[in-house]
């Protein structure tokens, strides 16, 4: 696990996610989130053999705040009825139909205001005394209670930058010259 969570946070920090903040220059130190390391083992499904190790960093979202460190946490939804509705829509009509993933989604949209997380123990970046510095997040990353909004508001927009349209009676619905359809 030490060398993914070692790669985890070097690709965090060349993404901008967050960067390094001095404490001594920090304003509130009670303002710092803890942070929380999500670990997985893949295994082959038919030997069980570990073939890669996966490390995410992600704020503790539980010690989050209300109105301090977030405003609102819900995410838009999709409903069945729309789902099967376009399902249908597209078998009947001989439509092409693609489900896409969004790898590293979250920190794609910056987050919707500040906040600083602990540096992650047993993490060392050659020249920075870790003990000296917390994270700044600059980009929404997993964990953080509105970090499922931010992300839905972040796609939204670029979308509708794009030229699609959302529907007024279901959200998660998004339609481009009545030819192309995202939900």
């Amino acid at each position: 696990f030490k060398d993914a969570m070692h790669e985890e946070m070097q690709g965090h920090l060349k993404n901008k996610n967050f960067v390094l903040h001095d404490t001594n220059k920090f304003p509130n130190k009670h303002d710092i989130l803890p942070d929380i390391w999500d670990m997985k083992r893949k295994h082959h499904v038919s030997t069980g053999e570990i073939y890669k190790w996966k490390e995410h960093i992600n704020i503790d979202g539980s010690k989050q705040i209300k109105d301090v460190h977030y405003t609102l946490s819900y995410s838009h939804v999709i409903q069945w009825e729309t789902l099967r509705l376009v399902i249908i829509l597209a078998v009947s009509k001989g439509w092409p139909a693609l489900q896409v993933d969004y790898v590293q989604a979250f920190p794609q949209a910056p987050v919707e205001r500040e906040l600083y997380m602990r540096y992650p123990p047993g993490i060392e970046i050659s020249g920075y005394d870790k003990d000296k510095y917390v994270l700044k997040i600059i980009n929404n990353i997993y964990g953080q209670v509105q970090a499922g909004k931010v992300w839905n508001d972040y796609l939204i927009n670029k979308l509708k930058q794009i030229g699609f349209l959302q529907c007024e009676w279901e959200e998660c619905l998004l339609v481009r010259r009545n030819t192309l359809y995202i939900l």
